[in-house]
């Protein structure tokens, strides 16, 4: 007899890019899903944050909190040591996002476990080193199976899904299995995974989607948004 078929969409650091956020929400893939995780950072870095965490926190997402979303509903940790350009950046941002969409973020939970298919899964932004923020993420070239079982050993789980960098990954080790969603927001082309659990099997993909980025860089820049050049950089880099 055939299971139900389960269809999870998983996505992260949409980094105020509300271009690339419409476009994954036309997707089927979006509309067919029967849920849908959002590993947090709806703001900073393009120039449309508000109306992006508006357009997650109604929809039907479950939304897990990012560090840049901490940022923002609280201020930059006092332990930081940020650059006057980066707290620039970040006032700019804290003072365009109402106050009830900062007491929302507060509300939202930093993990989720699930069991699919007798696995258990672990979603999250990254590991929390407090309340305030996140710990330093593995480097391109440290990506071993062992760097992430040592940076992920007090998690419990089967397999791991984290955003944070925006670079997609997979690792298989002996012990766990590692999936970097990569960022929708800031990278292109857009990234997002697909996790399909049906007849007790797991299927993951990491999948790509193309849009205008373009018309953000050139908007951000005639707009004269704080720092524009430096973070449409980003999309390429």
């Amino acid at each position: 007899m055939q299971k139900s078929k389960e269809k999870i969409l998983v996505y992260a650091d949409v980094h105020g890019n509300l271009d690339a956020l419409i476009k994954l929400k036309k997707t089927r893939d979006y509309k067919t899903a029967t849920k849908i995780i959002f590993l947090g950072d709806s703001v900073t870095m393009c120039d449309r944050s508000k109306e992006c965490l508006e357009e997650i926190l109604n929809g039907k997402e479950i939304y897990l909190l990012g560090n840049h979303d901490s940022y923002c509903a609280n201020g930059l940790p006092k332990s930081m040591k940020a650059s006057a350009r980066k707290q620039a950046h970040q006032s700019y941002i804290r003072n365009s996002v109402p106050d009830g969409l900062k007491e929302e973020l507060k509300t939202k939970d930093k993990e989720l476990y699930l069991t699919l298919c007798g696995k258990k899964i672990y979603f999250t932004h990254y590991l929390w080193k407090s309340d305030e923020d996140v710990e330093d993420e593995i480097e391109l070239e440290y990506r071993t199976p062992e760097n992430f079982d040592k940076k992920f050993e007090r998690i419990d789980a089967d397999i791991i899904f984290h955003g944070h960098d925006h670079y997609p990954f997979h690792v298989l080790s002996d012990k766990k299995e590692y999936y970097v969603v990569g960022s929708l927001g800031i990278k292109i082309p857009a990234k997002y995974i697909v996790i399909i659990a049906k007849n007790d099997k797991l299927k993951i993909k990491h999948k790509t989607l193309h849009y205008n980025f373009k018309k953000v860089k050139d908007r951000m820049i005639k707009l004269d948004y704080p720092n524009a050049k430096l973070y449409s950089e980003f999309f390429e880099n």
